[in-house]
């Protein structure tokens, strides 16, 4: 059985909150690559390209 403890549990807290910003920053980096490589793109894939952004 596993003991629980506040450093395995802060631990744990750590590495899921360090990939949830690597995973964030991915997101972000496409999110700005898509908008400079496609200005001319409609406005509607624009808003939904910016709504995943925002809406997990």
């Amino acid at each position: 059985m596993v003991s629980l403890s506040i450093q395995n549990t802060l631990g744990v807290a750590s590495i899921g909150f360090s990939v949830s910003c690597a995973v964030f920053g991915i997101l972000s980096t496409q999110v700005f690559v898509y908008f400079q490589r496609y200005p001319a793109d409609r406005a509607i894939y624009k808003v939904l390209v910016s709504l995943r952004l925002a809406v997990p």
